[in-house]
């Protein structure tokens, strides 16, 4: 019997998966309302999903398998909708300062602009840990770094220096 269920649960979670890959081609993410009005089901599951990780993440055992992770992942699904949010919120102030500056070279200790340049400091170093094969959000959201490639950033601010010097 367990058996039987455990393959039950598997082939219903492999339907939804691919129900959210063709809202991902539809609205361009993962960002599925929890009250998804064309999909109520869908929303529920995105939202469970996003509870059972977290629930992984702190040592309990749920249905949800590193399998399932690694394959929602591989989507652009993103853990954390706040995150995700802040992180697009701040994609369009630094596209914004682009536009007013002609660059996305934001100082870190730049009272106007404080927040943008910690930002953009911390994107230097999430892609550090990305290329040292790290733990790292630009791992798991693959459009984030070809969103900054898209807009000029500069990732290594040393060779930018060395051209000025």
């Amino acid at each position: 019997f367990t058996f039987v269920a455990a393959e039950v649960e598997r082939c219903s979670w492999t339907r939804m998966f691919i129900k959210l890959k063709e809202y991902k081609k539809v609205h361009g993410d993962c960002l599925v309302p929890q009250k998804f009005p064309e999909d109520a089901k869908l929303g529920r599951w995105v939202d469970k999903q996003r509870y059972w990780y977290k629930c992984r993440k702190n040592g309990k055992r749920v249905s949800l398998t590193s399998i399932q992770i690694k394959q929602i992942e591989s989507i652009g699904f993103v853990w954390s909708v706040n995150k995700q949010h802040n992180w697009s919120e701040m994609f369009h102030q630094l596209q914004e300062y682009r536009i007013a500056h002609g660059n996305c070279l934001v100082k870190a200790n730049c009272k106007k602009y404080s927040k943008l340049g910690r930002w953009v400091a911390q994107q230097r170093h999430h892609y550090k840990r990305w290329i040292s094969k790290k733990s790292s959000p630009m791992g798991t959201d693959n459009g984030r770094f070809q969103q900054l490639e898209g807009i000029g950033f500069v990732w290594n601010l040393s060779r930018i220096r060395k051209h000025f010097s």
